[in-house]
């Protein structure tokens, strides 16, 4: 075996076609779960603004009932709904997720006295 100019090459194709293998695995998978963090950090953003402006209509008296509004949270347009049920306030935030389906969140509160 004086030549071994076959053997490399064909070991140089297998471990190319490892490479790629384990690529296309990866890739995938690493995108997808960028996309979910993605979408848990806007999930959690809006449920913490939520919070706060519920917590701004609890605590402040003659603020105007109910009140809808637009914010923009990580470039995406959260649309705030406030309303007055029988003995609480309900606050929700509807927003368009990234797989096109309309999303809502609500909190309660009881009014402070």
């Amino acid at each position: 075996m004086k030549n071994c100019n076959g053997f490399v090459l064909t070991e140089s194709v297998i471990a190319l076609g490892k490479v790629i293998m384990l690529l296309s695995i990866c890739l995938p998978i690493m995108t997808l779960i960028q996309k979910e963090r993605h979408h848990l950090q806007l999930r959690l953003a809006i449920g913490n603004q939520l919070h706060d402006d519920l917590q701004d209509y609890l605590w402040t008296t003659g603020m105007e009932l109910p009140s809808l509004y637009t914010h923009s949270i990580y470039n995406q347009d959260i649309t705030f709904e406030f309303n007055e049920t029988h003995l609480f306030l309900k606050g929700c935030a509807t927003w368009t997720n990234a797989r096109e389906q309309q999303e809502e969140m609500c909190l309660y509160g009881q009014p402070a006295k």
